[in-house]
């Protein structure tokens, strides 16, 4: 029998947008469920494509330059095809640092670039991802006591992982290198399930979509604790919610009870849909989105020296509940979603951009997997015509990227046309201003320098392969 595992993964990255910045470095270390350590670790590089620079921000902020990242690191397609591996041993419970809003992102993006299927790795061979940032959070609110907390000088609670490493004096943890992130994140994680094992494996046991919708089956009209990256840390004010229903089968429309509900008495939907589908944090309808691992909690978990500290009055949060069954408040809220309709998104023109577009067609995923396994010389000859119209600019870039001595002479001067399409004068001028400001600014900083040097050295040497 197959023993679950968790996969701590972490990126290091030459920017912050998953669809056009590019990935430097991959760390990753599989565990057993008791966190030690049972397979040897590994780290990749990655190369850059010459139609990209990298922010140098991140570059001083990881260290890796762009020489570093070439001469250590593999094509993207090869470091695409190592982690896709990885990801997909069985029973993996792949999780990082916040990387449910971040490095997730980022395996999608590079998943879509090189044919790889985006999403697969999250649930197939019974794998499933969690995130730990909200692990901590849960802790930090609900059962804080034997755990050192970081805290910022107003005094609000530091999330940040290089500040629970300091504080907890963890020892060979070197900040923003991909390696030392995943071992610093076994530790905390180690660390919460040995003293708090009870709130741990709840937490455990209810991560998955299907775990959830059976706890919110269980408790129904019954209030939940939800918690997320919005709530109040400075006055311990999170999110007291009533389930409503389930959108578009991932999607929990929840309605805040601690809010001001009263509006939804109005039967004027054009009024409760502005309230309803607006991005003020003031809105009373939270929509949690079940697949990405969220932590709702039912109210009747908490003892009563919790609801005390976190300023939780049950009895007035079941009246509202009654309140909210008298008006029939939730079948309103239910027939807005019914009438709602989400207006299309727009996307870029630059086929990076677009790996949300629209879901791939198993038809189209057959054809990814025979462009991975077609010799790389015969890649421009495989018919794309009844297939997703963004296999061929993807195809192009694939090739270009990965295997440039592939292309005829036709195709690389498409490829330069391209390049210099993106390192336009105005883009350039700006970005070695930029070089320019932060030498001033680190003028004092010798490592930083240097960096900023080889970054400079790097820029104009992309140029002059255009010119």
């Amino acid at each position: 029998m197959i023993k679950n595992t968790f996969l701590f993964y972490d990126y290091e990255t030459f920017g912050i947008n998953p669809s056009l910045d590019k990935p430097a470095q991959f760390a990753a270390i599989r565990t057993d469920f008791d966190f030690n350590i049972i397979d040897k670790p590994k780290i990749y590089y990655c190369k850059l494509p010459d139609d990209y620079l990298p922010n140098p921000e991140s570059v001083l902020t990881h260290k890796i330059s762009p020489q570093k990242a070439n001469l250590l690191g593999v094509s993207e397609s090869k470091f695409a095809k190592l982690i896709y591996k990885l990801f997909l041993k069985k029973k993996n419970c792949i999780i990082g640092y916040n990387n449910i809003k971040f490095d997730d992102f980022f395996t999608r993006n590079i998943f879509y670039r090189n044919f790889f299927h985006p999403y697969m790795w999250s649930w197939y061979n019974g794998n499933n991802n969690w995130d730990l940032i909200n692990i901590i959070r849960s802790c930090y609110l609900l059962c804080p006591k034997n755990i050192k907390w970081p805290y910022k000088k107003n005094g609000i609670p530091s999330f940040r992982l290089e500040d629970f490493v300091k504080i907890n004096k963890y020892k060979n943890i070197d900040s923003h290198d991909a390696m030392s992130d995943v071992y610093a994140t076994i530790l905390i994680i180690k660390s919460i399930k040995k003293k708090k094992p009870k709130f741990f494996n709840f937490l455990f046991n209810n991560r998955k979509k299907n775990q959830l919708l059976s706890l919110i089956k269980k408790n129904k009209n019954i209030p939940f604790i939800y918690i997320s990256n919005i709530f109040d840390v400075k006055k311990n004010i999170i999110n007291i919610i009533l389930p409503i229903k389930i959108y578009k089968k991932n999607v929990l429309v929840a309605l805040n009870i601690m809010k001001d509900i009263s509006l939804f008495l109005n039967n004027n939907i054009n009024d409760k849909e502005k309230y309803l589908f607006n991005k003020n944090k003031k809105s009373s309808i939270i929509e949690i989105y079940l697949n990405k691992c969220p932590i709702i909690i039912p109210i009747n978990l908490l003892n009563e020296i919790s609801c005390k500290r976190l300023k939780i009055n049950k009895k007035k949060y079941m009246k509202n509940i009654d309140f909210i069954k008298k008006y029939k408040i939730h079948k309103k809220i239910k027939n807005i979603y019914d009438y709602h309709k989400i207006n299309d998104f727009k996307y870029k023109d630059n086929i990076d951009c677009q790996l949300y577009k629209r879901f791939f067609t198993n038809k189209d995923y057959q054809l990814m997997e025979i462009i991975r396994k077609t010799n790389v010389n015969k890649l421009k000859l495989i018919d794309l015509d009844k297939y997703d119209e963004r296999f061929k600019n993807l195809l192009f870039r694939y090739r270009a990227r990965n295997f440039y001595y592939t292309l005829n002479n036709t195709e690389k001067k498409k490829w330069d046309k391209h390049k210099k399409k993106y390192f336009n004068f105005p883009y350039i001028k700006n970005y070695l201003i930029k070089i320019k400001k932060l030498h001033l600014y680190y003028k004092n900083n010798l490592n930083n320098q240097k960096l900023l040097k080889k970054i400079y050295s790097y820029t104009k040497y992309l140029i002059n392969l255009i010119n």
